[in-house]
Order: C-alpha cells, then structure tokens, then sequence
C-alpha cells in the first residue's frame, strides 16, 4: 500500500462514523454557543465544510501545478458569517460535509506517489512553510479530527484508552505520528482537550485561541507568559490565557508537558 492509504482509511471511516454519533446529540446542543464570540456545534461543522472545499480544490490543483503550489488562506469567521450556518438545517450541513469529504476521499485514491512528493507552499506566519501535498492530507485530517472532537465524537479507530492516559502511551502516540510533529492529540473529556508536547530545540508555537494549562512533566527550563518569564520544572502546572504570547526557551533534552485545552 501507499504510504497515504491509513489516511484514506482514517477519512474513509469518519464517513460512517461521524454521521452516527451527531444524529445522537441533541439539537439544542448543536445549536448552543458556548459563550458569545465561539462557534456553535452547527458552526463547527460549517467550518469543516468550508475547510473541505477549499482543501479539494487544493488536492485537485496541487498534482496539476507547474512547481511549487503557493496556499493561501481563507477568512474562516467570516465564511461561517455568511454562509448563516447557523441558521441551516444540520441535516443539510451533515450531508454537504459527507459529499465533500467523500469526494476528498475519491481524489485521494486517484493519487500517486509522485503526486504526494509535490512542493507546496504554506502562508508565511505558518511555521512549515515548505511541505508536500503528503504533509497537506494529514494537517488536513488532523485539523477534521480536532474539530469533530470538540462535538464530542468520538475516534472509530480508536483502540487507546478513553479515560487514562499514561506518559509511556502518549509517548508512543508521540512516536507514530508520519510526520514527526512534537505535539499529539491525545483525547477530549467534556470541554476538556489533552494533547502531550516535546519540543526539540525550540518552541515556535504560536497563541491559542482557547485557555490552557501546561503540567510539566519532566524536563526544566524557562516559560515566558507574556511580560514575564519563570523557571519550571517536574510537576509545575502553567496558566495561559487565550491569545497571549507565550513559549518554552533554553528548555532541557528531555522537556515534555501535558497541555490542557479548555473552551
């Protein structure tokens, strides 16, 4: 098999998954902001549609392009905005999602391995700037799963626990990923998402738009928390406000950290 037939299978299952579990949530649920500025369930899932077609439509040109394909980004607040997701009916937003999706997994099938080694350009703020359309596919897999995730779906592939997660697992999570990113996502508890992070050499990321905690679990070093700066080390647990600068700097070898997302 290819070396992109997991994530074919991974979409592939979603497909039937993803349908199932949100015809089990409540609408009021689905329709509910969690607070004013979020997106509602219904938006969420807007949004997936909106990073679908304009996904597919990168996965068509991408093999086509003569050289590097330059990506460029899509105002996603504004697109939920106008599109009034909101105001649709999820079952018309489910069956759009599905369709687009299906067809993502129709081209993926078509692709060959040259066509994953295609150059692809990503906007400048973005830390990869230069990738492949391999690396595109799974950051747009990845992105899908996160945010079905935060509807509280839960994997069909999963065979990880789902309500313990050991340093050694999530190590071994860490370890599998294709294209050797140093942050897993791990599982989500209610409004609570868990992720593990173990930078290597630095630590380039960028603010969240959600409130998180960091709970280190070895390693030491020093965290920068907007104005201030503070020594860590084994057991420290970190408060970051959304959108707030922050990093680790001159951080030890062997510095990992559970990182607790909360909307």
């Amino acid at each position: 098999p290819m070396k992109h037939t997991p994530l074919i299978g991974r979409l592939q299952q979603w497909l039937i998954a993803a349908p199932r579990q949100l015809a089990q949530l409540p609408l009021r649920e689905l329709e509910t902001k969690p607070r004013p500025g979020k997106w509602s369930g219904k938006e969420i899932l807007g949004h997936l549609i909106d990073s679908a077609r304009y996904n597919l439509e990168r996965f068509v040109r991408i093999p086509l392009a003569n050289g590097p394909y330059q990506v460029s980004p899509y105002p996603q607040d504004e697109l939920v905005r106008i599109n009034a997701y909101q105001e649709l009916p999820f079952s018309h937003l489910l069956a759009l999602w599905s369709a687009l999706n299906s067809q993502i997994a129709e081209v993926w099938q078509r692709l060959t391995a040259s066509d994953l080694d295609r150059p692809v350009i990503l906007p400048p703020a973005d830390d990869h700037q230069e990738v492949d359309l391999y690396w595109l596919m799974d950051d747009y897999l990845r992105h899908l799963e996160h945010h079905l995730r935060q509807l509280s779906l839960q994997s069909p592939e999963s065979s990880l626990p789902t309500w313990q997660w050991t340093v050694a697992a999530a190590t071994r999570a860490l370890e599998r990923d294709p294209q050797g990113r140093r942050f897993v996502e791990l599982a989500r508890w209610g409004k609570l998402e868990v992720e593990y992070y173990a930078p290597q050499g630095r630590d380039l990321q960028s603010p969240h738009e959600r409130d998180e905690a960091y709970l280190i679990i070895r390693g030491t070093g020093l965290f920068q928390n907007g104005d201030e700066e503070v020594p860590f080390g084994p057991g420290d647990l970190l408060f970051v406000p959304a959108r707030q600068e922050h990093r680790f700097v001159e951080f030890s070898a062997d510095f990992a950290t559970w990182v607790l997302f909360v909307d």
